[in-house]
């Protein structure tokens, strides 16, 4: 099993061999397919490009001869420019893999969270809470970060108070 989960993480070593004594772009180009599949919701980016080595949480990674990188972060800064510091790649394909530079924004972390598909850009998203009503200025109280429901809090204090009434009679 340790040398199939090696093999998977990083790639055929009898493959990286080959690639040894090479420069960075050369060995980049090597592990790219250009005719990946085209994103269904942003089919106007053009296909994927599929990373067809080393996967880590699904991104591929690059050996430059002095460190791993991960493949999208070094086809940026080689096509397009330098990442500003504080920043990062955003796949606007929603496709972790792809290193192709036209299918990358770099945008600040928040940013990138919030596209996601985590727990918490889902829930940033909504509009309404789990009652159905508005998450506007009015309706809204924050905690930090979280929002909490106006209406549903006053509803539940009015609950608590009538059970302290009831035990208390």
């Amino acid at each position: 099993m340790k040398h199939y989960t090696r093999w998977r993480r990083y790639g055929d070593p009898l493959f990286t061999k080959l690639l040894v004594g090479i420069s960075t772009e050369e060995r980049f180009w090597s592990k790219v397919n250009k005719h990946g599949p085209i994103p269904e919701h942003r089919p106007e980016l053009g296909p994927c490009w599929v990373w067809a080595d080393a996967l880590l949480d699904g991104y591929g990674l690059l050996w430059t001869g002095t460190r791993q990188v991960k493949a999208h972060h070094w086809a940026y800064e080689q096509f397009v420019g330098p990442i500003p510091e504080g920043r990062e790649p955003d796949h606007l394909c929603r496709n972790r893999g792809c290193p192709n530079p036209g299918h990358l924004e770099v945008v600040t972390k928040r940013e990138n969270i919030l596209r996601g598909e985590g727990m918490g850009a889902r829930y940033a998203r909504r509009t309404h809470c789990k009652n159905d009503h508005l998450f506007d200025e009015a309706n809204t109280i924050w905690r930090g970060n979280t929002r909490v429901c106006r209406a549903c809090k006053s509803a539940e204090g009015k609950r608590y108070y009538q059970r302290r009434k009831e035990r208390a009679a």
